[in-house]
Order: structure tokens, then C-alpha cells, then sequence
């Protein structure tokens, strides 16, 4: 498993948010999704990325804590990171 801190260097491969997320990887557009521990609707998001063959991956952060890590004024429950 790729470390968070390693993933959030490279911002231009990256997208936030849930509705974008999940919108790119509904187009199979993404390499692995990162789900923060207190995301409420984890298993959906794991098994439309099996459909689109997505790996997925469950950080201990919590979305304050990674909207933090990202440097961004707002706390981030999901990010992907596009093929």
C-alpha cells in the first residue's frame, strides 16, 4: 500500500471530493481510491470500484485530517487518484 503522504505530492493526478470522485470512477478513469475511516458509505464506493476494477484503500486518517495533509481549508472524505 502507497502511503497518503506519498499520493497527495502529485496534485494534478489527484481529485477531491465525493461527486467528482465518483463521477470519474463511475468513468473508470482512476487507478485507486483512498476512503477515510469515518466515511459513512464506504461499501459502495468499494464495490463500484471492483466493477471498474479500481483499487481501493482505507486510510487511518479522517477526512479533518486529510483535508490537512492536502492543505486545504476543508476536511476531504475521499480522493482519487486518476490512472
Amino acid at each position: 500500500m502507497v502511503a497518503i503522504t506519498t499520493v497527495i505530492k502529485d496534485k494534478k493526478k489527484l481529485v477531491f471530493g465525493k461527486a467528482e470522485t465518483l463521477r470519474i470512477l463511475k468513468e473508470g478513469k482512476l487507478a485507486e481510491v483512498f476512503l477515510t475511516t469515518n466515511l459513512n458509505d464506504k461499501e459502495s464506493y468499494k464495490r463500484l470500484a471492483a466493477l471498474t476494477d479500481t483499487k481501493v484503500n482505507v486510510i487511518k486518517q479522517t477526512n479533518d485530517e486529510l483535508g490537512a495533509l492536502c492543505r486545504k481549508p476543508y476536511a476531504i472524505s475521499i480522493i482519487g487518484l486518476k490512472k
